[in-house]
């Protein structure tokens, strides 16, 4: 499943970084305060449990984008 952490804009690197060799896992994309990665359902919780640089770790339901908001 596709995860997301949250970080304070401007660690993302760091917090990509740690996301690399804390967990093992690879990053699949880098934001402003985002770090984007796959994991397994134990990896969501050792994510939330052993990141420091993140505030929160979520699971992407979905992802789409709008031409308008009519």
């Amino acid at each position: 499943m596709l995860l997301v952490s949250i970080v304070p804009p401007g660690i993302e690197e760091v917090a990509a970084r740690e996301v690399s060799e804390v967990l093992g896992l690879q990053v699949s994309g880098v934001s402003v305060g985002k770090v984007f990665f796959r994991a397994s359902t134990r990896d969501v919780y050792r994510a939330n449990y052993l990141l420091r640089t993140s505030t929160r770790v979520l699971v992407v339901l979905a992802n789409t984008s709008f031409s308008t908001l009519r």
